[in-house]
């Protein structure tokens, strides 16, 4: 599935579904993305716990090419939400 919407533009939804056998990654709402465990059953390593990391990494296949001549730039979080559904999975804080 292709972005639609400039990730630089405007506030958007992302979700991540993660499911015993397979993970969905959603832009706005669409399906971005999904890993499923049948086809990756040498480096599935989500059957352990994981850790929520927000960084402002660039380039690569999502979004848009970065100009050369970028100085500076900001990544801003308005809120993150963790929910379980149907008793699955488990929310696990360290402080």
């Amino acid at each position: 599935t292709e972005l639609t919407a400039a990730a630089d533009q405007d506030f958007h939804t992302y979700t991540v579904d993660w499911y015993p056998d397979r993970i969905i990654w959603y832009v706005d709402g669409s399906a971005f993305n999904v890993y499923r465990k049948a086809d990756h059953e040498s480096d599935w390593v989500f059957d352990n716990e994981q850790y929520l990391i927000l960084n402002l990494a660039m380039g690569g296949t999502f979004g848009r090419a970065v100009s050369a001549d970028l100085q500076q730039a900001q990544l801003t979080v308005d809120w993150i939400r963790v929910y379980q559904v149907n008793d699955v999975g488990q929310v696990v804080v360290h402080n």
